[in-house]
C-alpha cells in the first residue's frame, strides 16, 4: 500500500515522501495521483512546467522536483521524496 507524508512539499526540507512504492513506475504513478488529487485533472486543471531530478549529496536523498502551471497562469512548485523507490526497475 503506497502512503504519503502530510509534508507540504514547498521544499526540499518538506518534501512529501512517498512510502510502499516497490518500484519507480508505482512511484511516478502515486506522485501524479498525488498531483491529480491537489490540484486536478491534468491538462485542465494544471499542466507542467518543469519537472526535475534533484540529488542531495549530503543526505543521499532523491527528490523530484514539479513545478506546475496553474489554468491562471500562475507557477506552483511541489517536492516529493523519491529515495524509497529511486533506482528500483
Amino acid at each position: 500500500m503506497i502512503t504519503f507524508s502530510t509534508d507540504s512539499g514547498d521544499s526540499q526540507d518538506h518534501a512529501v515522501k512517498i512510502w510502499g512504492a516497490r518500484n519507480e513506475g508505482e512511484g511516478t504513478a502515486a506522485e501524479y495521483w498525488f498531483l491529480s488529487q491537489k490540484f486536478g485533472v491534468r491538462g485542465k486543471d494544471w499542466n507542467f512546467a518543469i519537472q526535475s531530478l534533484l540529488e542531495d549529496r549530503d543526505s543521499g536523498r532523491v527528490f523530484d522536483m514539479m513545478e506546475l502551471e496553474l489554468p491562471d497562469k500562475t507557477s506552483k512548485t511541489l517536492y516529493f521524496d523519491i529515495t524509497q523507490f529511486y533506482g528500483k526497475l
